[in-house]
């Protein structure tokens, strides 16, 4: 049963990439339980007891071994890190590794990223570190922006002045992420250190583990976060035409991608901060615990000094604000004074002209009646004297009138006296008409006695008797009586 159980626990190293060489020293025994079911336990070297195989393989990569490199495409990588940067973009923040990142910025292509590493844009996070300067562990910004020329990222480290305030910070920044630790250092150690190089341009030299000597946490300084962060933002848009271009992703490089999901008894970044402090204290000495002690004392005496400082600036700020809101008021109240004088002024200015326009208003509306009065007079005066010159004018055509209808009928009276006065008659000798009848045509038919009605020979009348000359004679009178009476002219 135990050799079955060793050939088991073999192949399943072999599944997981690794060589069943390194199980060396490694010993597995199985135990019978009640009702005929097995126990198998791992032991390793150090007699440590396991009981999955899935412990021995954590167990084997805490040692060191690392799996065989799996023959992937980076098209498949880059599509693991899709689905994991969908998964964990928002879920933020949160605690990756060591690295407890607030967000993950933006990968914005070439110029931001080497052979191993990618810096995004907006990366901002916070890790635990020991600063000497202030006496004890505290939380350290991490940040990553743009240069000055816009062409490349910058890495901006800020460490906090002393253990109380965690936004008084002090920046320093570098062009890599090296350069940005090796300048905090001088920053997070003591002053006259012997881990910190006495040329200021001088970086500290790097450990075989990649970090400075003089760092507690022992940080590899040439990245910015842990592999667990790097292989989320390598799911970032605009990462696989970077890895044509050169950039390798963790899963082509053979490394072993960690599980991501936050253990619960992980502390968190107030935790981590306190655990680091006390162990770090737990390594120091009594005279070197004292001094730290006297640097926390005097940086609290100093934070003390420094906000009763600020606390005074602000008590005189405040006074000499209040001493300029008074005479700002009190001038705001003369000038509301001299307003209202200058109000009240222009409203009796305003008062006396109304007044003058009223008076001379009234002025011109007498005027205008004695104007209108007289205009009145004499148009009165006129109408009276037009009235006269009608009266006349009518009254001498009416005499006129008068005068020629008078006239016009004694004329008429007159002429209807003279033409009604009987007229002598010159008569004709009755020789000289019978002459002048013999001469004349003979009249038509159907005349007689003045009748000028035409008459045809069959509707004629008869005449009754014998027509006589004094008949005739007298006809002719009669006509020219008759054309006198009607105003015909004689011939």
């Amino acid at each position: 049963a135990e050799q079955a159980a060793w050939r088991d626990l073999e192949e399943f190293i072999e599944g997981k990439r690794i060589d069943a060489a390194e199980l060396a020293g490694w010993r597995v025994e199985v135990s019978v339980r009640g009702g005929g079911s097995h126990a198998c336990h791992y032991f390793d070297p150090k007699g440590k007891r396991y009981s999955r195989k899935r412990e021995v393989f954590s167990a084997l990569l805490k040692l060191g071994v690392q799996p065989r490199p799996e023959e992937v495409t980076p098209q498949r990588a880059y599509r693991a890190a899709q689905n994991r940067w969908k998964n964990y973009k928002t879920r933020v923040p949160e605690r990756f590794g060591d690295t407890f990142v607030d967000r993950f910025g933006t990968f914005k292509g070439p110029g931001y990223y080497t052979g191993l590493l990618i810096h995004p844009v907006g990366f901002q996070a916070r890790t635990v570190e020991v600063v000497e300067r202030i006496g004890g562990a505290t939380s350290l910004k991490l940040e990553i922006r743009d240069n000055e020329d816009g062409d490349g990222p910058e890495f901006v480290i800020g460490i906090p002045r002393d253990l109380e305030s965690k936004d008084d910070t002090e920046d320093v920044v570098g062009a890599t992420p090296q350069e940005a630790w090796g300048r905090a250092l001088r920053v997070i150690l003591r002053d006259n250190s012997p881990h910190v190089p006495e040329d200021e341009d001088e970086m500290p030299e790097l450990t075989d583990d990649n970090t400075f000597k003089g760092l507690y946490s022992r940080r590899n300084v040439t990245q910015f976060f842990d592999d667990k962060v790097l292989q989320i933002v390598e799911g970032q848009p605009g990462v696989l035409e970077a890895a044509f271009q050169g950039y390798i992703f963790l899963q082509n490089r053979g490394k072993h991608l960690e599980d991501l999901r936050r253990n619960r008894n992980q502390r968190d970044i107030k935790q981590e901060t306190k655990s680091m402090h006390a162990r770090w204290e737990k390594r120091l000495n009594p005279a070197r615990k004292a001094e730290m002690s006297e640097t926390r004392q005097h940086l609290r005496s100093l934070k003390k000094r420094r906000k009763a400082a600020i606390q005074e600036e602000e008590k005189h700020r405040r006074a000499e604000l209040r001493e300029r809101q008074a005479l700002e008021k009190k001038k705001a109240q003369l000038e509301k004074k001299q307003a209202q004088l200058e109000k009240k002024a222009q409203a009796e200015e305003s008062k006396r002209r109304r007044e003058h326009e009223r008076r001379e208003q009234a002025r011109m509306r007498e005027l205008a009646k004695l104007q209108q009065r007289a205009l009145t007079e004499e148009e009165r005066e006129a109408k009276k004297a037009v009235g006269a010159a009608v009266r006349g004018i009518r009254r001498e055509l009416k005499n006129s009138f008068k005068k020629n209808r008078a006239a016009a009928a004694t004329a008429v009276q007159q002429r209807f006296e003279k033409d009604a006065a009987p007229k002598v008659v010159e008569r004709t000798p009755e020789a000289e008409l019978l002459k002048n009848m013999e001469a004349m045509p003979a009249p038509p038919p159907g005349l007689a006695c003045g009748l000028l009605e035409e008459a045809s020979g069959d509707s004629a009348p008869p005449v009754e008797g014998d027509v006589t000359f004094s008949d005739l004679l007298e006809v002719c009178l009669f006509l020219r009586s008759c054309r006198s009476v009607v105003g015909v002219p004689r011939a």
